[in-house]
């Protein structure tokens, strides 16, 4: 089942997006969104937390931010994730996220 857009949870201090990872891909990019979580692509290994930063350091990108304002808060070792994005209201990171149908970031 795929999604036009992520199912986001606003926090106290920002917003809650799910992520699945796609470790060890072929490029470094936001390329999706899926059940509700969007679908990030790294060519780095699960490892040690290379991944995970590596995921971190996508949305910041993507959002623009610096990559402080990106915590992993739930599934370090899972490929499902819980990323708090720090600082961003749910309406201002789908802006930013927003992906046109089969466009990657």
């Amino acid at each position: 089942m795929t999604d036009p857009a992520p199912r986001l949870t606003a926090t106290e201090d920002g917003v809650l997006v799910g992520v699945r990872a796609r470790p060890q891909g072929r490029c470094e990019s936001v390329t999706g969104c899926h059940d509700g979580d969007l679908i990030v692509e790294t060519r780095c290994a699960p490892e040690r937390g290379k991944a995970n930063e590596a995921i971190r350091r996508i949305l910041a990108d993507r959002l623009g931010i610096p990559r402080r304002r990106v915590q992993l808060r739930i599934g370090a070792a899972a490929r499902r994730k819980r990323f708090e994005i720090l600082g961003m209201g749910p309406e201002e990171f789908q802006r930013l996220v927003s992906l046109s149908p089969g466009e990657p970031s």
